[in-house]
């Protein structure tokens, strides 16, 4: 499970309440395409208390880079 899965997991897979826990939109949530932007990356660490935290999301972009570039 990568960090957008357990992200939106945690809020019983609801968009709109993830959006409102960050403080952005639900199409902004919608957007990322099952990857935490880098940009929201702090916000969620500290969100979750570190349960998803700013390293993971970096691993899972690096994962979506060399998949993208396959």
């Amino acid at each position: 499970m990568n960090t957008y899965q357990k992200l939106l997991k945690r809020f019983d897979g609801n968009k709109s309440r993830v959006a409102k826990a960050l403080g952005i939109s639900q199409p902004a949530v919608t957007q990322w395409k099952g990857v935490i932007p880098r940009s929201q990356a702090d916000r969620v660490d500290e969100l979750t208390g570190g349960e998803i935290s700013i390293a993971e999301i970096v691993r899972d972009h690096r994962r979506a880079r060399q998949v993208r570039d396959k």
